[in-house]
């Protein structure tokens, strides 16, 4: 993307979109594993890094996979904002990305999810006890039946994007906010 690119924010807005857009599908991609914030008990934020699994630029909707078992799961229950940090080490390019979360466990969003996942993926949510908890030894123990049960679907619809491109010849920053299927766009100081 050029310095002309950077100058206009529909461009930017289409950058945006089309690195999410290849996050979920290089592994490669600088955007493929953002931090995802959430609310924990005592109003703590909670962070953790994810791996970004699809995007939908028509409804904005960022998915990503975890274990129904999670503490992220019961702190969205509780609180569904959420905030979702990207970094493109190469071009210096921040993205923050705050949405609302939507747990999906028992719904064809989920059962179409998990049956794309490849067998050898289903076992990472297959831990005998659930992610967090204490254990005696460094190994791991799975279950060998019904792997998939803890298998869950996290998608966020984004209410807002501040983009912010760190450059020696002087910063830049944006910031889109969609409401009731208008955007608006800015620049605001970096």
């Amino acid at each position: 993307m050029s310095d002309e690119t950077y100058s206009s924010l529909a461009a930017i807005e289409d950058w945006i979109g089309a690195s999410l857009i290849r996050a979920a599908v290089d592994k490669r991609a600088a955007f493929r594993w953002p931090v995802l914030s959430t609310i924990a008990d005592g109003a703590l934020p909670s962070s953790r890094v994810v791996v970004m699994r699809r995007y939908d630029p028509k409804n904005r909707k960022i998915t990503i996979y975890t274990d129904g078992r999670s503490a992220k799961v019961d702190q969205i229950r509780s609180n569904e904002n959420v905030a979702l940090l990207f970094f493109d080490q190469r071009r210096s390019i921040q993205l923050r990305v705050n949405g609302v979360a939507k747990i999906h466990k028992d719904d064809d969003v989920r059962k179409q999810a998990l049956s794309a996942l490849p067998l050898t993926r289903q076992s990472d949510y297959a831990t005998e006890a659930a992610p967090g908890s204490v254990q005696q030894s460094s190994e791991t123990a799975y279950l060998s039946e019904n792997a998939s049960e803890n298998f869950c679907v996290i998608t966020v619809k984004a209410n807002t994007a501040d983009w912010l491109w760190l450059n020696r010849d002087g910063h830049r920053r944006a910031l889109f906010e969609w409401k009731e299927g208008q955007t608006e766009r800015f620049w605001v100081t970096p």
